[in-house]
């Protein structure tokens, strides 16, 4: 196998993952910390019409076995365990988009703020999962996804016949979170143009390229880069990367195999690109 295997695959994740950090005056859970000051006039938080709202379902029965592999996969993931992971993956390798099996051994999981680990968190971050349709490696075995972002942003059962799915494109991005902060420029404590709860906002994508042109650090770290949005209203700003997921994955599948949880892919779909 290539050695460059795993990087390529990791590499893929990272256009499209944003990974959690721990808590900064700007990204608690909720953003609520820094609220419009003088320098925010307030006109620009008077939207035009509203974003699409999202809420995500979790799936998952309380006091399911999945449910408590979960909370203890959390905590595991919060602490970095590398016993544990090391359990939870295949040993022939986990399947990263198109590319694998990429062994456990090239995940630098020895390294707590590794892309890997920062990616598995991000996608647990919602506790939003539901069964799915892709197929297991045994028959009739349950599927489990995380998050599902695609499907909360399906027409709701009550939706007329002929409606259309209201799936988002890759013009779109999901921001999961309550009050979270839009900012003029991308950097902490610069003045709050609005404020977004769990909604899909437009994705400028021509202010991101001219990023990854000029200072793609800007956009390209999973851990505290910037997402450029453009608010209902017009008004361009950028959202704190820990709270923006793309509509379509990328979303960890695990599969109960041998008596005992494992993951076994990381799924992103073909059509998912940051570049238009």
């Amino acid at each position: 196998m290539p050695g460059d295997l795993a990087t390529t695959a990791l590499s893929t994740i990272t256009a499209l993952v944003t990974a959690p950090v721990a808590p900064i005056p700007d990204a608690a859970p909720l953003d609520t910390s820094i609220l419009p000051g003088p320098s925010t006039p307030p006109s620009v938080l008077l939207a035009g019409p509203p974003n699409r709202p999202i809420q995500l379902i979790d799936r998952v029965v309380d006091g399911s076995d999945f449910d408590e592999f979960r909370d203890r996969l959390w905590q595991a993931i919060q602490q970095r365990d590398t016993a544990f992971m090391y359990e939870l993956l295949p040993s022939e390798g986990i399947f990263i988009g198109d590319e694998g099996p990429v062994p456990p051994e090239m995940l630098a999981l020895e390294d707590p703020n590794s892309l890997f680990w920062h990616s598995l968190e991000k996608m647990l971050a919602p506790q939003s999962c539901e069964l799915e349709d892709y197929p297991g490696t045994l028959p009739d075995s349950a599927v489990w996804g995380c998050p599902n972002i695609a499907s909360a942003l399906q027409p709701q059962p009550a939706a007329p016949e002929t409606a259309e799915p209201q799936t988002a494109d890759r013009s779109q991005v999901v921001v999961v979170g309550r009050r979270v902060n839009v900012r003029a420029r991308p950097e902490l404590g610069t003045s709050v143009v609005g404020k977004l709860s769990n909604e899909v906002v437009e994705f400028d994508q021509i202010t991101w390229q001219e990023l990854m042109r000029t200072a793609p650090e800007t956009t390209d770290n999973p851990i505290d880069g910037w997402t450029p949005v453009i608010l209902p209203n017009q008004i361009q700003g950028y959202v704190y990367n820990r709270y923006v997921y793309h509509p379509q994955g990328p979303r960890a599948l695990f599969e109960h195999i041998d008596g005992r949880w494992q993951l076994l892919r990381i799924v992103i779909s073909e059509e998912l690109s940051m570049v238009p």
